[in-house]
């Protein structure tokens, strides 16, 4: 089943990721079904989404277009909170949401996770865009890698 958004805003919201931006791809040795699943389940999302360095301590998700997602994270005693909306979910083959941080001047950036079958697991590859500044970029690349990674090592068990 396809849930989406309108035609306009499914064309503004293609154009957006057609801009530079980040991209990381990763293996999860699990089927497509269960690696899509980990990305709606805010269970699952409590045990992977967040950088190595980082623990979730509360996770909200309503995991429909128009829904909103927010997680807070513990990084060094620090605490931080993330948030957005589900923009598109495609079962098994897409996700696209508005991802920011809640601080003095929080940028919205857009974020597309596709999930492509390959051998006996699937492949997810995550395109960032609107990010302001390579500093930025870097931080989100290597947090994002470090989420995949730790994706594939649960769902790998």
């Amino acid at each position: 089943m396809e849930q989406a958004l309108s035609h306009l805003d499914k064309l503004r919201t293609e154009a957006a990721l057609t801009q530079d931006g980040l991209i990381v791809s990763q293996f999860i040795p699990a089927p497509r079904n269960k690696v899509f699943e980990a990305w709606g389940s805010a269970e699952l999302m409590r045990r992977w989404l967040s950088p190595h360095s980082c623990q979730v301590i509360n996770i909200l998700s309503e995991f429909r277009v128009g829904g909103k997602y927010r997680s807070t994270l513990i990084c060094d005693s620090e605490t931080h909170v993330r948030y957005g909306v589900y923009q598109a979910i495609i079962q098994n083959q897409k996700i696209i949401f508005t991802h920011q941080w809640d601080e003095a001047y929080p940028v919205q950036t857009l974020v597309k996770v596709e999930f492509y079958d390959r051998g006996a697991g699937t492949q997810v590859t995550l395109q960032q865009v609107g990010l302001v500044g390579a500093r930025s970029t870097d931080e989100h690349r290597e947090s994002w890698e470090s989420c995949l990674e730790n994706l594939a090592q649960l769902l790998g068990t």
